[in-house]
């Protein structure tokens, strides 16, 4: 891929000093989380997600365990994330040790539920040895992105592998399964985690050359422990750059100081592949919050101010979530009417301590009392709860023949 002046422009800006000057934030964002095990984790995972929210990202994922064994709580957090912090959420959906009714009724499921987005994954043995289809499942990540299609029109993103996926015995292998996802029906590849920008520069055009135009998104590992990383990345056939652990040399008891390591690497690295054209970045968390946001904050992402809502907003936005039960307030209506006493008596002689009593009022002007009720059902009420009628046992009849009992 040959670089155009912009792209020159930045590679010299990215050579420049301060590294991060002057970015404008034009980049989408995405994260990834993963089920928790236990209540602490619980709400670290939902501290996070308040955390990373206001930067708007497009959505956020939650990972599948190995085997299905996450199932569950997977379903609950995306379930959880996309209605609770008003996230977009994807849910990850593999092959693994299951048929395909059984993955089929799962994506069911989740569309069921509102979620319109399956990272769709092959899977690993849950034992960590070669990888088995199941004899009543899907084979592989193609054929599960054309069942999935076959479900429901969910949005799907795949992985990709610019260091070459470990069960593929070369780099055009890799490149023509994920060509073959695409030709199945995903949206987009998101990569496996990388240390080296021209490693997925290389991925890049090697991906364009073959035919795929579809969006390659960087995946992004902040380092928050080198040893897991180290066996991560045996895992996954990830090289890590030789001069990588001499600066988390002697970090292991100083988090603080390891965190600022951490940051650094992977904001330089995002820097680099800003300089080389990338707007869409997608952060493994690991469940934390902060190194995500400290480097998204660096690319010149900042929080989306949120519009000021006037109290009819929130009542609207209430009623178009939920059932509401107004106290049907009609003493306060009608002051704010500022009726007079002829417009309480009508026709009727009142006592003294008749004029102000709203049952006198729903004889004498229905009217009134149809337009305060009207009034509460056009701002979202659904029920009404009022004793103004106690003493006249009629008069809810009457509203009822106006249009306005249930």
């Amino acid at each position: 891929m040959t670089p155009t002046l912009n792209q020159l422009h930045e590679a010299r800006t990215a050579l420049d000093s301060p590294l991060f000057s002057d970015l404008p934030g034009d980049i989408d964002i995405s994260f990834e989380f993963f089920p928790p095990k236990s209540e602490k984790m619980a709400q670290t995972l939902e501290e996070s997600v308040a955390t990373l929210q206001p930067l708007g990202p497009r959505f956020v994922s939650v990972t599948y365990g190995a085997g299905g064994s996450t199932r569950e709580r997977t379903h609950e957090q995306v379930v959880r994330i996309q209605n609770e912090a008003n996230i977009p959420a994807a849910a990850h959906l593999t092959c693994v040790n299951a048929t395909k009714e059984e993955v089929n009724a799962v994506a069911k499921h989740y569309w069921e539920s509102g979620i319109r987005h399956i990272v769709a994954l092959r899977g690993d043995a849950p034992d960590g040895g070669a990888y088995t289809p199941h004899p009543g499942g899907y084979a592989n990540a193609v054929e599960l992105i054309a069942g999935l299609k076959e479900v429901a029109d969910f949005e799907i993103s795949v992985a990709a592998y610019p260091e070459v996926h470990p069960d593929s015995p070369d780099a055009q292998t890799d490149i023509a399964n994920l060509k073959a996802k695409f030709d199945a029906g995903a949206d987009r590849a998101i990569t496996q985690f990388f240390f080296d920008p021209e490693c997925f520069f290389r991925f890049r055009d090697d991906a364009a050359a073959a035919g795929i135009d579809a969006e390659i998104v960087p995946g992004v590992m902040p380092v928050m422990s080198f040893a897991a990383v180290q066996r991560m990345s045996g895992l996954c056939g990830t090289a890590i750059p030789s001069w990588m652990e001499g600066l988390f040399e002697g970090l292991d008891d100083r988090p603080d100081a390891r965190q600022l390591v951490s940051a650094t690497i992977a904001a330089e690295l995002c820097r680099k592949l800003y300089a080389g054209g990338v707007r869409q970045f997608h952060f493994y968390t690991l469940n934390r919050a902060e190194l995500s946001y400290a480097i998204c904050h660096m690319l010149g992402k900042r929080p989306k101010r949120r519009p000021v809502m006037t109290a009819r907003d929130r009542l609207e936005k209430a009623a178009s979530e939920r059932v509401l039960i107004s106290d049907g307030a009609f003493g306060t209506q009608i002051q704010v009417r500022k009726l007079t006493e002829e417009d309480y008596a009508g026709d009727l002689r009142l006592a003294a301590d008749q004029k102000g009593n709203n049952d006198i009022l729903a004889l004498t002007r229905p009217d009134v009392i149809a337009d305060i009720t009207r009034a509460y059902l056009d701002a979202g009420s659904d029920v009404i709860s009022t004793n103004t009628f106690s003493a006249n046992r009629d008069q809810p009849g009457r509203l009822r023949g106006r249009g306005y009992g249930g």
